[in-house]
């Protein structure tokens, strides 16, 4: 599926680095992805925020979650 969004400079650096970030595991990559798009930050915005609040954000649960 293509998507009409636009690319932005430095944007498959930052996804690289979030990538990094989460050991290149596939869930924790989905589950992120869900969280930037639920949010919709950038990559680079989403990069900054788990690196200073990774625990809290590893703790969220999606509402109807147990």
């Amino acid at each position: 599926m293509a998507s009409s969004r636009k690319r932005i400079p430095g944007e498959n650096e930052a996804a690289q680095q979030v990538s990094t970030l989460l050991g290149g595991l596939p869930l924790a990559l989905n589950q992120m992805a869900a969280l930037i798009n639920s949010r919709s930050c950038s990559i680079e915005d989403f990069q900054a925020m788990y690196i200073k609040h990774e625990q809290r954000l590893h703790k969220q649960k999606k509402s109807g979650w147990k």
